[in-house]
């Protein structure tokens, strides 16, 4: 049958388990002839995608003194936890038939589930879904690092960004014969391995980059930096404002807001709702880490973070940290530069 438009399930929701995850697997309609084929909407396997993913909480990237070793298989954990929000049908959850492998599909685990929930509820209803992270997809084939490719029998669904890594969502189900079929799939760019984030540019991805080692050089001081990757309600892969909140123990110290990969025309300044707008020309030539600097340092202002920083330095040995101007320097000078950058 086919299933309805389907809303994403923030983190945190109070949205009760009973969530339909399953998918209509019947044939699109064939084109009109005489009439070019239409570009392709929102896929339904990518709309379920975004909703496990964001259930998960992928879009936020914690700090270091949260998940000081972020890790593919902490991510994957997180996402078969967060699966039991959906139900495939009434009574089997998804993280039932979740597999984060490909081996699965491979060794007859999968076919095997299918069946046995199919006589426990007594007919030909279950279907399966295989999370896979891959190094490339195609429109019709997932590829891996270490392991064969997995070919669909009817297509992979991907747009935007082409370039990965990839996190993809397979759904699956029995054959004539019993065994499992990869029928259709749906796919994401992402930040990395160890980041689930999901993207929609190359200039995306840098900022992200530059944002993580800020945090990172920020958790010396004791200063948290919690970045998040903000999601449009109706469709969340056209979203491109990242958020950073900057706090210590005692409370919030501040909140930034970037947009990410508007038109070159666009000011580089923040806009009435103080949201600072990255283009690839701010990012090449240094103008965006001096605003990260020139607000974050805030002086002038308050000096909320260089208060905070003088504390944390005050908590940690001479010798062992550095002055805050001294991390934003050395941001400025590894990506100051075009020739560290992926988006050149």
């Amino acid at each position: 049958m086919d299933i309805g438009p389907f809303d994403p399930l923030p983190k945190g929701s109070a949205a009760t388990a009973e969530r339909g995850f399953a998918v209509s697997l019947a044939a699109p309609p064939p084109p009109i002839p005489g009439v070019g084929a239409a570009q392709p909407g929102p896929d339904q396997l990518e709309s379920r995608l975004w909703s496990l993913l964001l259930a998960a909480g992928c879009h936020i990237i914690p700090p270091p003194s949260q998940v000081p070793d972020p890790s593919l298989t902490d991510a994957f954990q997180a996402i078969v936890d967060a699966a039991g929000a959906f139900d495939v049908v009434p009574g089997v959850e998804l993280s039932e038939v979740l597999w984060t492998r490909p081996g699965a599909y491979w060794d007859g685990t999968v076919a095997q589930t299918l069946h046995e929930i199919d006589r426990r509820l007594g007919g030909p209803v279950a279907q399966g879904f295989l999370l896979l992270h891959a190094k490339d997809v195609d429109d019709r084939t997932v590829y891996f690092r270490h392991a064969n490719p997995l070919v669909l029998t009817d297509r992979l669904y991907q747009r935007g960004l082409a370039v990965g890594p990839f996190i993809a969502l397979v759904v699956c189900r029995l054959d004539g014969q019993g065994n499992a079929e990869a029928v259709r799939g749906a796919a994401l760019p992402v930040l990395s391995v160890r980041r689930l984030v999901p993207l929609n540019s190359l200039l995306q991805r840098d900022v992200l980059t530059v944002l993580i080692e800020l945090q990172e050089k920020l958790d010396v001081f004791g200063i948290e930096v919690e970045i998040e990757r903000k999601v449009a309600e109706t469709e969340p892969g056209t979203a491109n404002e990242i958020e950073l909140t900057i706090r210590r123990q005692d409370g919030t110290i501040q909140v930034l807001r970037l947009r990410v990969g508007q038109p070159e025309s666009l000011s580089n300044t923040p806009d009435e709702h103080d949201v600072y707008v990255v283009t690839t020309s701010s990012f090449l030539d240094g103008s965006f880490v001096r605003w990260i600097e020139r607000v974050v340092l805030d002086r002038g202002g308050d000096g909320a973070l260089d208060a905070a920083i003088a504390r944390g330095l005050a908590d940690t040995d001479n010798g062992r940290t550095a002055p805050a101007e001294d991390v934003f320097d050395r941001l400025a000078a590894k990506y100051g530069s075009s020739d560290d950058l992926s988006s050149t």
